[in-house]
């Protein structure tokens, strides 16, 4: 069961929000670059399990996925398991054709390969991880004494997404792949 208790906004609640902070901005930054870090790895390994599973389905027949270009640093950052399907179908075919044995597709190899496939895509996304840091830390830096910008950039900063991994991340890539097999 369930109990609902009614909350009550105090003074305190809505007091105005002390000013933005050249170290608190630092210290955001530095919390979502490395959940943004961590995010690229899980979604390397959801785009990874996905390719093996639609391999396994679809065995030597994956090779012949027809692709089109895909930005990697965009697909591995966005929040859209679509984009990220694109990615695996610009990389599962290659992976496949060498991890292929006689008349199956080895799995290990397959995760292996395209794991080494998809390292310059997830290279870039750490390194426009570090250019946005960077960036909005020189932009606190530059605006230390302004007090309004440096409120808009705390919010700037709130406003960047993680991006998401996990369950509903393979089934989606593996939607995009199932699609992209039928066209």
């Amino acid at each position: 069961m369930v109990f609902a208790t009614k909350l009550h906004a105090t003074d305190d609640d809505l007091a105005p929000r002390r000013p933005a902070t050249v170290e608190a901005v630092d210290a955001r930054l530095s919390v979502w670059g490395q959940a943004s870090r961590n995010a690229i790895g899980r979604r390397a390994d959801a785009l990874s399990a996905a390719a093996s599973a639609f391999a396994e389905r679809h065995g030597r027949e994956a090779a012949v996925l027809s692709s089109m270009p895909v930005d990697g640093v965009e697909a591995v950052l966005g929040r859209d398991p679509t984009s990220l399907g694109l990615l695996a179908a610009t990389v599962l075919p290659s992976a496949v054709r060498s991890s292929c044995r006689i008349l199956w597709v080895d799995p290990s190899r397959l995760t292996e390969n395209l794991l080494l496939a998809l390292a310059p895509h997830l290279e870039a996304a750490r390194a426009e991880i570090r250019r946005i840091q960077a960036l909005h830390r020189r932009r606190a830096r530059l605006w230390r004494h302004d007090v309004e910008r440096l409120n808009q950039l705390r919010e700037d900063v709130e406003g960047l997404t993680v991006p998401r991994g996990g369950d509903k991340v393979v089934e989606g890539v593996l939607e995009t792949l199932e699609k992209l097999r039928r066209s």
